[in-house]
């Protein structure tokens, strides 16, 4: 489609986001108000969805909720109009156009009674897995019968430029085994009974590779690293061809396994480790207050760039 330039404010808002305007948002105490909540992701070959909701202020006693009647708009790096995002319901707003790799796109939003908020972020090229080596090793623990898989990927990390990463395993149970009473041989035999629409959900992971050790922070006597999502950056290893290993904690046979290699922007790496640092400190009165990084001017939450490179493991 041609783009056409956006007459009102909005453009001014695509000026700003092209300068790189992200930052941290400060503490504001009992002055805080009310803001505009962005949040959505940018990820080749889907729609760009945004979901915008308010902020609750500290002095307010009120829930936050969805914002239904705003106005949403999307503009490519030169400040250019690509399109006005649609509401969907429940404070979701979605575009027609889908998210290109090695885009920048900037999103400017607005709602009567809070100031008008943007964003911006680019789309990271995909970073394939080359190859996916895997192993079936037996727990440590003498008391656990579950079987683990060992796995080493490899892949080439893109020269020159910062690279951020996370590593995640998905998991699927295809069937499972039931016991039924056989009349003719008068015992009890296993029937597969297979699934119509297998759940699909994270599975833990665990790694004591030392590019991964280096980017997080284990507690004094640890050697591993246990989560459902690994995050780490390529500053030990930028344009070369690496091999990460990690293990799926509780492997199964009837199980459908998938690999993402996830590239993130800059923007969406810091969101989520500030968001991991946040969980891990809240409620603790003798850890350092954590904030939650924001990209989005005037506003709060995250608009950022994901590429996933998805294996699926036989």
């Amino acid at each position: 489609m041609q783009c056409v330039k956006f007459p009102y404010h909005y453009a001014v808002a695509a000026m700003l986001l092209v300068a790189g305007c992200t930052k941290f948002i400060d503490f504001e105490g009992d002055n805080a108000v009310s803001r505009i909540v962005l949040n959505g992701v940018f990820q080749p070959d889907s729609l760009i969805t945004l979901k915008m909701s308010n902020s609750v202020g500290y002095i307010e006693d009120a829930d936050n909720v969805a914002l239904v009647q705003g106005n949403v708009a999307l503009f490519d790096d030169q400040g250019n109009l690509i399109d006005s995002l649609q509401h969907q319901g429940n404070g979701t707003y979605r575009s027609t156009v889908v998210a290109q790799p090695g885009m920048q796109y900037t999103v400017a939003a607005e709602h009567a009674g809070f100031t008008s908020v943007w964003a911006t972020d680019r789309v990271p090229a995909t970073v394939p897995i080359l190859t996916v080596d895997t192993l079936r090793v037996p727990s440590n623990d003498p008391f656990d019968n579950t079987v683990h898989l060992e796995v080493s990927i490899s892949f080439t990390d893109p020269p020159g430029v910062a690279n951020f990463y996370r590593i995640e395993v998905f998991s699927a149970q295809l069937y499972f085994i039931d016991w039924v009473y056989d009349e003719q041989l008068n015992e009890l035999v296993s029937d597969t009974i297979w699934l119509n629409s297998p759940e699909r959900w994270l599975q833990s992971i665990s790694t004591s590779d030392q590019v991964i050790l280096a980017d997080n922070a284990l507690l004094a006597g640890e050697s591993a690293l246990f989560d459902l999502s690994f995050y780490f950056t390529d500053r030990l290893f930028d344009g070369q061809t690496r091999t990460v290993k990690f293990r799926i904690e509780s492997f199964s046979e009837s199980g459908q396994y998938e690999i993402a290699l996830t590239s993130l922007s800059f923007d969406y790496y810091r969101f989520n480790r500030s968001l991991i640092a946040y969980r891990e400190t809240f409620g603790d009165p003798f850890a350092q207050p954590v904030q939650v990084f924001t990209n989005v001017n005037e506003g709060l939450g995250i608009v950022g760039g994901r590429n996933p490179y998805l294996y699926q493991l036989n």
